[in-house]
């Protein structure tokens, strides 16, 4: 089982609320736009499973950006780098000529795996982009 800090604890908590409540806005506007015949998926559950990886998304990269996604005993680093593989492995996979990103102007199954590569190697971006911003404020507070 993970173990979160307190802190790490509230910061999920936070974020998961902020998550859900995108999520519920998505799927309304989405509602809204199925209620015209406005049909940008292939299907109606291709369309709420995509709205629901934005929602998934976000938290991810919310909680890595602010501390909360890795637990006490893992390593960050070590975590980064399986992210990148395996972003580089869906990356790769949606590369091949067999899968279609777009069918007749409708984002596809496929297209979904395009994005959870993406968010796959958002994690060590971000936990690079925080590591960062962490030295430059440390340098800073020295320098006072």
């Amino acid at each position: 089982m993970r173990e979160y800090d307190e802190y790490q604890k509230f910061i999920r908590y936070k974020n998961g609320t902020q998550a859900f409540l995108l999520l519920s806005i998505l799927l309304f506007l989405n509602s809204l736009l199925n209620s015209l015949n406005v049909q940008w998926g292939e299907t109606y559950s291709i369309e709420t499973l995509f709205l629901l990886e934005i929602s998934i998304g976000y938290y991810v990269l919310k909680n890595t950006y602010q501390g909360a996604f890795f637990d006490k005993y893992e390593n960050p680093k070590r975590q980064s780098l399986y992210s990148f593989l395996w972003g580089l492995i869906y990356l790769y996979l949606v590369h091949s000529p067999s899968f279609a990103i777009f069918i007749d102007g409708k984002i596809s199954q496929d297209f979904l795996h395009l994005f959870v590569g993406i968010i796959c190697l958002a994690i060590p971006m971000v936990f690079l982009i925080r590591t960062m911003v962490d030295k430059s404020r440390e340098k800073k507070r020295e320098m006072k």
